[in-house]
């Protein structure tokens, strides 16, 4: 083979694996996109379920007696 001949082969084949490469992270840009967003919808799950705490939190301070939120806040400072 002549070096020229060499030259265009390996030209050659440095662009299929270029092209290789840019299918590769195009398919992975593409699974990105069609998982969502992950971490958004994470964050908020626990936004949601913080808030549903909270308020539960509140509901159950409702149903204590009386005397024990007198008490409560005769302690505090």
């Amino acid at each position: 083979m002549l070096p020229t001949e060499l030259d265009y082969l390996a030209r050659q084949e440095q662009r299929q694996d270029m092209l290789r490469a840019l299918e590769k992270e195009q398919l992975i840009r593409l699974i990105k996109q069609k998982r969502g967003n992950g971490p958004d919808l994470y964050h908020q799950t626990l936004a949601w379920l913080g808030e549903r705490l909270v308020k539960w939190g509140s509901t159950l301070q409702r149903y204590a007696s009386p005397s024990s939120s007198k008490e409560r806040a005769l302690r505090l400072p």
